[in-house]
């Protein structure tokens, strides 16, 4: 086979009971609001990863930490992002990213991610990248090389700092 898919015991592939959730109601409950809210929040509204307006790494290779950048269209985590050098870093586990590409999500570079991805599709997956938080995708294709996703509890407090946080219309019962 040649390349790995390390989803981890935390991580349920294909789960039918998911999926039967439509993907905007699953980001507003995750996150307390809506993509919509989110695009209007985004530190960076651009149509590439390598728009000159996102902050360029900085010598501790950290890329927009503690930012939500949205991309209109598809996305792709290549060396034009990352020009030389070594695997490169968005956020940290102190100062997480959110992500979310309104298209098609192509990594093709190693990084390292603290944070959470929200893409319409993964179309491609290769080098060697971790993923400390989570990927909200409707599909997955062409994962090559190794794609590691990792949990951490500690970022969803944290991405609290990113976005505000409200209750869910009636979702909270009390049972007797």
């Amino acid at each position: 086979m040649g390349s790995t898919f390390n989803l981890g015991p935390d991580v349920i592939y294909n789960d039918y009971n998911l999926a039967a959730i439509p993907s905007a109601d699953y980001v507003e409950a995750l996150l307390g609001t809506s993509i919509s809210t989110l695009q209007m929040m985004a530190d960076y509204k651009v149509n590439s990863l390598s728009d000159p307006k996102l902050e360029q790494p900085s010598s501790a290779n950290n890329y927009n930490a503690g930012k939500i950048i949205y991309v209109n269209g598809n996305a792709k985590i290549d060396s034009s992002v990352f020009p030389g050098g070594p695997t490169k870093q968005f956020g940290t586990s102190a100062v997480p990213t959110i992500l979310i590409v309104k298209g098609d999500l192509d990594m093709s570079a190693n990084f390292d991610f603290y944070g959470i991805i929200i893409a319409n599709n993964v179309v491609g997956a290769s080098g060697t990248s971790i993923v400390t938080g989570s990927v909200i995708t409707n599909n997955v294709n062409n994962v090559s090389g190794n794609l590691t996703l990792a949990a951490d509890p500690s970022l969803s407090i944290k991405l609290g700092n990113l976005v505000k946080r409200t209750t869910i219309s009636n979702s909270w019962r009390d049972w007797e």
